[in-house]
C-alpha cells in the first residue's frame, strides 16, 4: 500500500480539538515573542550590548530566535496574521543586516567574543546555524519570501 504525503500548506482544520491547538500555537508564539523581549534575545541580534548592561547575550540566543522564527512559520502556514509575518521579517532582516561578508553569523561570537570563533565545538555555532536554517527552510513554506 502506497502512502501519499500531503503538503501542510493544503490542509485547512475547520473546527475541533485540532483547530483549537492551532489557535493556541499562535497566543504561544506570541507570548514566547513577549518572553524574549523581556529577557534580550532579539536585541542580542543588534550586537550593540555594552558591559554594565542587562540581559548579556548567551551563546545560544540565537538558537532560540531560529526556533521561535521557525514556530513563527509554522503557525503562519496554518493560519495568516500579519503581526506576525511582519515581527518575522524585522528579525530576518536584522539577522541578514549582521551576516558577516563570508556567511558567518552567530550575533554572540561576532560581537561577545569574535576572538573564539569556531574554537570550541561545545559552545553552540553550528547548533545555532543548524537552527537558522531550518528556521529559512519553515520561513519559505510559509511565506513567498525568498529571505535568509
Amino acid at each position: 500500500m502506497e502512502i501519499n504525503k500531503v503538503d501542510k500548506k493544503h490542509v485547512r482544520l475547520k473546527g475541533g480539538f485540532f483547530q483549537e491547538r492551532q489557535k493556541i500555537n499562535l497566543i504561544s508564539v506570541k507570548n514566547i515573542y513577549k518572553r524574549f523581549l523581556e529577557t534580550g534575545r532579539f536585541e542580542a541580534l543588534k550586537q550593540n550590548w555594552q558591559e554594565g548592561q542587562p540581559n548579556k547575550p548567551h551563546v545560544f540566543y540565537d538558537s532560540d530566535v531560529a526556533k521561535w522564527i521557525e514556530s513563527a512559520a509554522y503557525v503562519l502556514i496554518d493560519q495568516k496574521d500579519a503581526e506576525l509575518e511582519k515581527l518575522c521579517d524585522q528579525y530576518i532582516d536584522l539577522i541578514e543586516t549582521r551576516q558577516e561578508p563570508n556567511g558567518y553569523f552567530n550575533s554572540y561570537f561576532s560581537y561577545i567574543e569574535p576572538d573564539k570563533k569556531w574554537r570550541y565545538r561545545t559552545e553552540h555555532e553550528l547548533y545555532c546555524a543548524g537552527h537558522l536554517m531550518e528556521a529559512a527552510i519553515a520561513y519559505k513554506k510559509a511565506t513567498p519570501k525568498d529571505k535568509f
